[in-house]
């Protein structure tokens, strides 16, 4: 549909459509994106995977043990989960939330974040 002002009989067309596309997929529910959101969108991954690439240069990324501790108080030995957060260059600790959905999309590897950290901090 051109930008701009749309008559009722192009606007009737574009909501069938969607409609359409929305129960040929089972859903209740479909997305119109306008193009200035799209792009918006691709700037921003675009700037948050050279911001990630940037970290990983700058050996930004943190490794946390977190302790594991049994309920039942069995013992075996210690064991921890390792956490990774981002130490940004500014002293702000992002959670994985914020970076590894952009970080897999696009094959971004943090493994070597995790194997050039020399030490874990305690959590």
């Amino acid at each position: 549909m051109p930008q701009g002002k749309a008559g009722s009989a192009e606007l009737r067309l574009a909501v069938e459509g969607l409609a359409m596309a929305a129960s040929m997929t089972g859903s209740r529910f479909c997305r119109l994106h306008h193009a200035e959101h799209a792009n918006q969108e691709r700037l921003r991954q675009k700037t948050l995977q050279e911001a990630i690439k940037a970290g990983l240069r700058d050996h930004e990324f943190v490794l946390y043990a977190q302790p594991i501790i049994p309920l039942a108080g069995a013992s075996g030995g210690q064991h921890c989960e390792l956490l990774l957060r981002w130490q940004t260059a500014s002293g702000d600790i992002l959670a994985p939330g914020a970076f590894l959905p952009t970080a897999e999309q696009d094959w971004l590897s943090l493994s070597k974040a995790a194997t050039r950290t020399t030490s874990v901090e305690p959590r």
